[in-house]
């Protein structure tokens, strides 16, 4: 157990940057994976542009692509975040940054359901972000409801 005289706490600033490196990070991959869908598209059709792909599948093939897009990059995000709290505590920029998500009662690693119930808690993320101006413990709104809280290691 960590001493409560020893724990730091991340800051405003410290949290919305973890988050825009997290963001950076998975618009690589889901950019990369994008054009990877596309490029098997452009093959199978035995054509060399997004045009004439189109003009094959029509408007409505190519909003069925995009919306299937959309679905990889929603499975994308949620394998990332779960995946990297479950085995890590943290996301890559988290840990970048030499911070960790613990469960805020006994300051050990959180538990599963604490953390899916932290990631629906990110659907709130607008105004979840705002409390950690006001609570003692720099804790989100997300945090709150998952009763978990990050700290500087």
């Amino acid at each position: 157990m960590i001493q409560n005289k020893q724990i730091i706490y991340p800051t405003f600033i410290t949290r919305i940057f973890t988050m825009i490196l997290d963001s950076i990070c998975l618009a690589f991959v889901s950019s990369v994976m994008t054009n990877i869908l596309i490029q098997t598209m452009l093959w199978v059709n035995k054509v060399d542009n997004v045009k004439a792909l189109v003009e094959i599948v029509g408007d409505v093939g190519f909003m069925q692509l995009r919306f299937v897009t959309m679905i990889i990059h929603l499975i994308l995000f949620c394998l990332y975040i779960l995946g990297f709290w479950f085995r890590f505590s943290a996301t890559p920029a988290q840990i970048i940054l030499r911070l960790k998500i613990l469960n805020k009662d006994t300051m050990q690693k959180p538990s599963k359901s604490q953390l899916i119930i932290r990631f629906f808690g990110l659907l709130l993320f607008p105004i979840s972000i705002i409390f950690t101006l006001f609570t003692k413990r720099k804790q989100a709104l997300h945090d709150l409801i998952s009763k978990t809280v990050i700290i500087s290691k």
